[in-house]
């Protein structure tokens, strides 16, 4: 059987596995204690929705966000509870009160999902096995190829918004040594993950009067807080990057390019070197 580079069992889209999680494995929860769990920009829309609370309440109340210096972009980090065990705060002995919103490493687990170290599109698969899971030897397991288990965990839905996360994450920008600023780490931040405090940035400021967005997509970013996720991708790949993902409004870059030439000239008189540019682009 063909391994990943960890050792463990490579799946294809083919392969079966047996696995079963439930109170009559003998380890029911326990993978849900001292864990390190991940949250995409669309599991905080899920999960923050499911609980009826505004993004900021929820990044506040159940999540970390760590900070060091060689850090390239925010993440934020599911908050356990202080405990001996660190148990996931949505963990009760009866299992997961937000099962169907859970994140997305829950869902994935025993599954591993990493990047094709060759470069290629396609991900590598493999099935975790920890000592502590009973769950691959369950009476009650059930057998599930790789497809079948990504559709019965709900995965396929993840699939767009992984996506649109990882355009921005795995940008180039990054690759060729580019570096966010703090306040460019602030832009990222309040564009996916706070994504209450980016609707309020979107339409209770002077955005709209900068940016060119049809108005059929407005009320949709209004009233979806999807829509308005993509829409947060789009610019910050715009903002970050360069990307003509966002078009900003003409008068906007007109008065954009008259206060560079301004501080530009300034620069010069003051023998300081140039840095002008709209995203570097014309």
């Amino acid at each position: 059987m063909a391994k990943d580079n960890t050792g463990n069992m490579k799946l294809e889209q083919d392969t079966t596995f047996k696995f079963g999680c439930n109170k009559g494995a003998g380890c029911f929860t326990e993978c849900c204690g001292d864990v390190i769990i991940f949250l995409s920009p669309y599991d905080i829309v899920r999960i923050k929705n499911r609980l009826g609370m505004p993004s900021y309440e929820f990044l506040e109340k159940y999540t970390i966000l760590p900070i060091h210096k060689e850090m390239r972009f925010p993440i934020r980090i599911l908050k356990m509870n202080d405990d001996a065990k660190k148990r996931c705060p949505f963990v009760t002995d009866d299992g997961c009160n937000i099962y169907d919103e859970r994140p997305w490493p829950c869902r994935m687990y025993p599954v591993t999902e990493d990047a094709d170290p060759s470069g290629a599109t396609d991900k590598i698969y493999a099935l975790l096995r920890e000592d502590r899971c009973k769950g691959h030897d369950s009476a009650n397991c059930q057998a599930y190829t790789l497809g079948q288990w990504l559709d019965n965990q709900g995965l396929r839905e993840y699939e767009e918004f992984n996506a649109l996360y990882a355009k921005v994450t795995d940008n180039s920008y990054f690759d060729a040594g580019g570096v966010l600023n703090e306040q460019k780490m602030h832009m990222f931040h309040t564009a996916i993950y706070d994504i209450d405090r980016f609707r309020m940035f979107v339409f209770e400021t002077k955005f709209l009067k900068m940016y060119e967005v049809d108005e059929a997509r407005q009320e949709k970013m209004k009233a979806d807080d999807m829509e308005l996720l993509r829409f947060g991708f789009d610019w910050l790949r715009f903002s970050l990057f360069g990307e003509d993902t966002v078009k900003p409004r003409e008068e906007a870059v007109r008065e954009f390019k008259q206060g560079a030439d301004a501080a530009q000239e300034a620069k010069e008189k003051a023998g300081l070197p140039d840095d002008r540019g709209w995203h570097k682009k014309e």
